[in-house]
């Protein structure tokens, strides 16, 4: 966790107070903030499996903020690129 004084990991403020929790996914590519949300009794998954479709209830929903690179992407075809590929 972080103490009071430390800045947050991710861009801009999030919502919440200072003992609030924020859930976070993290990969070795990048870090993104996450909230749970209530589906509601409306909602629900559209799943294809082969050539037959699905109707899912869904038992639980998160939704991804804004990501935050943990590595520089060279472009296509740049000299980090041609470095990183040879």
């Amino acid at each position: 966790g972080l103490d009071p004084q430390q800045d947050s990991p991710f861009y801009g403020e999030l919502p919440g107070g200072q003992n609030d929790f924020v859930s976070a996914f993290e990969s070795n590519m990048y870090r993104l903030p996450m909230a749970k949300h209530d589906p509601k009794s409306t909602d629900f998954i559209v799943v294809k499996q082969g050539n037959q479709w699905f109707l899912r209830e869904i038992g639980s929903l998160y939704v991804a903020g804004q990501t935050h690179p943990l590595r520089k992407v060279p472009a296509p075809n740049s000299k980090e690129h041609t470095a990183f590929v040879n």
